[in-house]
C-alpha cells in the first residue's frame, strides 16, 4: 500500500545577494515542468507556496511514500547559498526533518532525522 507524504519545505538564503536562487527555483516549480532539470518533478501531486519573502520561501508539496531525498539534494545543488529544510509526515505516522546546506568549502552538510509519530487516524481519535 502506498501512502502520501506531506512535506513543508523552507528555503532561506544566507544573504540577500543570493535571493535569485530562490526565484529561479520558484520559476522552475511553476513554469517549467516540461523543461525542469529534475526528471521526477511530474510525480508530485501538489505544490503550494505558503510564504514568500525577499530571502526565503515556504511551500507545501505532496508526494508518494517518503520524502524525495534525491530532489532535495537537487535543490541544494541549485541553491548552494541557501539552507533547505523539509519537515514531513506520512499518513501512517512516520515523520521526519531533513536539513541541508553547503559549507564554506563547498561540501554538503545534510542532517536527517526520522521517528514514528501518531498516524493521522490516531490524531483524529485522540483530538476529537
Amino acid at each position: 500500500m502506498s501512502y502520501s507524504c506531506y512535506n513543508t519545505i523552507t528555503i532561506i538564503c544566507h544573504h540577500i545577494s543570493f535571493a535569485d536562487e530562490i526565484d529561479n527555483i520558484i520559476l522552475e516549480l511553476y513554469n517549467s515542468k516540461e523543461t525542469c532539470d529534475y526528471k521526477e518533478y511530474n510525480d508530485y501531486e501538489t505544490i503550494q507556496i505558503i510564504k514568500k519573502g525577499k530571502r526565503g520561501v515556504v511551500f507545501n508539496l505532496t508526494g508518494e511514500w517518503q520524502p524525495d531525498y534525491e530532489w532535495l539534494t537537487y535543490l541544494l545543488d541549485k541553491c548552494p547559498n541557501c539552507l533547505i529544510k523539509n519537515e514531513w509526515y506520512q499518513v501512517d505516522g512516520r515523520s521526519g526533518v531533513w536539513v541541508g546546506s553547503v559549507d564554506n568549502t563547498g561540501d554538503k552538510d545534510i542532517k536527517d532525522i526520522q521517528w514514528d509519530d501518531i498516524p493521522l487516524e490516531g490524531k483524529h481519535v485522540i483530538f476529537t
